[in-house]
């Protein structure tokens, strides 16, 4: 069982929707593997209250660190930073689909970081 299984099962049944969503979102993407998994650990360590820059700065170019940053912001709610990010991904060359990605993603890492008290 790998560890992305192991994290789904630990999930409370209470939150079994986040079981399925988790695995979905990660493997249904319009991402590349280095972003949508990039933008899962930019997630999982915001949601965690963890410091985040190194892992944000691990990012490969501007267009990826954006999307990170993106994905940060609309874990946190701020509407200034989500629409700056947004705009420097558009212009970065990606799509609005690979912009819902990441925030879906985001989202559903957090839930599962919540369901799983962290």
């Amino acid at each position: 069982m790998d560890a992305l299984e192991t994290l789904r099962q630990s999930i409370p049944d209470a939150a079994r929707d986040l079981k399925i969503n988790l695995q979905t979102v990660l493997a249904d993407s319009t991402l590349s593997d280095a972003q949508r998994w990039g933008v899962a650990a930019a997630a999982a360590l915001a949601a965690g209250h963890a410091g985040l820059r190194e892992a944000v700065l691990a990012a490969t170019n501007k267009t990826d660190f954006e999307l990170l940053c993106l994905a940060v912001s609309a874990i946190h709610g701020c509407e200034v930073c989500i629409k700056s990010h947004e705009q420097a991904v558009i212009e970065g060359g990606l799509s609005e689909d690979q912009v819902h990605d990441a925030v879906r993603i985001a989202a559903t890492i957090k839930g599962a970081a919540i369901a799983l008290g962290a």
